[in-house]
């Protein structure tokens, strides 16, 4: 076998191998590497709250399904698409895009939502960065409070 058929067939089993092929140098760097699986929302800028993150397991994927609080009294649930860069050059290093519906109003809802995780054993948190609507950015006076700049999920494993 030539050493340009070896390599090919390296290139082409990556893809399939997982994080744990490169160990702690995974693809997706270990914050990235440790975002699949289950997570339950128990808290959001500290105050006890409910919700879920079902995030991929994949090579590179990092989307999954969703069902978080928008405010008191709206929700949004449904499958989003995600990446994940550990590359410093981003401050949000998490990207999220939102394609589900609310079941508060049944509408069909879209955003775009960059994140930065941060994981110590089984908690996650998520400080939300910009969050863009097809109205524009999300701000501080947002009609959804729980889902806006600054705001801090937290996840438990």
């Amino acid at each position: 076998m030539t050493a340009a058929l070896r390599l090919a067939l390296v290139a082409a089993l990556l893809p399939m191998a997982g994080c744990d092929l490169l160990g702690a140098k995974c693809l997706d760097g270990p914050i990235g590497c440790a975002l699949p699986g289950s997570w339950t929302l128990v808290a959001v800028n500290g105050t006890p709250d409910t919700g879920s993150l079902q995030i991929n397991d994949g090579q590179f994927d990092r989307g999954g399904y969703a069902q978080l609080p928008l405010s008191d009294t709206e929700r949004i649930a449904g499958p989003f698409s995600g990446t994940y860069t550990d590359d410093d050059d981003y401050a949000y290093k998490y990207h999220i895009t939102l394609n589900i519906t609310n079941p508060s109003t049944g509408t069909l809802w879209r955003a775009d939502v960059y994140a930065q995780p941060e994981i110590s054993g089984s908690t996650m948190t998520l400080r939300l960065g910009t969050v863009r609507v097809p109205e524009g950015i999300i701000t501080v006076n947002s009609k959804y409070p729980k889902f806006k700049a600054g705001t801090v999920l937290t996840f438990k494993k």
